[in-house]
């Protein structure tokens, strides 16, 4: 092999090497990398990646019930409740997003708020685990 085809040759493999080192997060990845931050203690490294993934795909229920979380570990319920809401408009069946958003208006005083969200939470859990045991008994 000549040295201008060695050279060709060794640029188009450090191109396959290299090229799916370079592929972007998608919403989801950031979400997960949020999730793992938070249960490091990295807070705001948490909070920008939720935010990253909500910059990528405003429709991620994930994301702003990941954020919210974050929110409210840091005593920022209001905003917090605003997320949660926007991710209950995005999924109203989001069961968690409804258990934090009471934890919200806990903490916030309002307890007439929480235990409507609470409410809520309860039905939809039983609902989940209700079509879980289902599935699990009609295909073991």
């Amino acid at each position: 092999m000549r040295p201008p085809q060695r050279v060709l040759l060794f640029f188009c493999l450090a191109t396959l090497l290299i090229l799916p080192q370079c592929v972007e997060k998608t919403s989801d990845d950031y979400v997960q990398e949020g999730i793992a931050n938070s249960r490091d203690g990295n807070y705001q490294q948490a909070m920008d990646s939720f935010l990253m993934a909500i910059e990528i795909d405003k429709k991620n229920p994930e994301a702003y019930v990941g954020l919210g979380g974050i929110y409210n570990q840091q005593k920022m319920y209001p905003r917090a409740v605003e997320v949660f809401n926007t991710a209950l408009g995005i999924d109203p069946t989001y069961v968690d997003a409804y258990y934090s958003l009471g934890y919200s208006y806990e903490m916030m005083g309002d307890r007439e708020q929480a235990e409507i969200r609470y409410r809520k939470y309860r039905s939809l859990k039983k609902k989940l685990d209700d079509l879980i045991d289902r599935s699990e008994r009609e295909n073991p």
